[in-house]
């Protein structure tokens, strides 16, 4: 079966985040930020007028993802050792001796057990789909490939399907 492939290369689209890893032994690293650089694949087989997918219509729904990431920190609801809790216009965050204080609206909360370049890869990803589906449909979409650059050569890549 043939596939064909639609990239959307770093340089156009990007966030600049804050983040901690939280390690197995419960130790946590310090808030630090990123500027994650994005490259997003979409495969499928062509429809009217040969396309994939519509760059016109793939880059807005990129950037917006990226956008709900931008200028915030990132914090993990489902790690264990990671207390979150929101209050009246801030979030409380606990890990070990550490607290966090924060205006909610500096913050995004993700359902992730960890805000590791392959977790946040595999959210921007799953959220990707989740609209493209609902923007375009995704009949002729076989997959979807998501990789994020933290750093200079440090990149981390998810693989999602289109199902259905």
């Amino acid at each position: 079966m043939e596939n064909f492939h639609v990239r959307i290369e770093r340089g156009q689209a990007h966030f600049c985040s804050g983040h901690f890893l939280i390690f197995p032994n419960g130790r946590s690293e310090p808030i630090h930020g990123h500027n994650y650089r994005v490259e997003v694949e979409v495969a499928g087989k062509p429809g009217p007028g040969g396309l994939v997918v519509d760059f016109l219509k793939l880059m807005p729904i990129v950037q917006a993802v990226c956008r709900t990431l931008d200028n915030r920190t990132i914090l993990p609801t489902r790690n264990r050792r990671l207390k979150v809790r929101r209050g009246t216009g801030r979030i409380e965050a606990t890990i070990g001796r550490k607290r966090y204080e924060l205006p909610a609206s500096d913050v995004v909360l993700l359902p992730l057990e960890n805000s590791s370049c392959e977790l946040l890869a595999q959210h921007v990803g799953r959220e990707i789909i989740k609209r493209l589906r609902s923007a375009v449909g995704v009949r002729r979409l076989h997959s979807l490939r998501v990789s994020i650059e933290e750093a200079p050569g440090e990149v981390a890549s998810f693989t999602g399907r289109f199902a259905g």
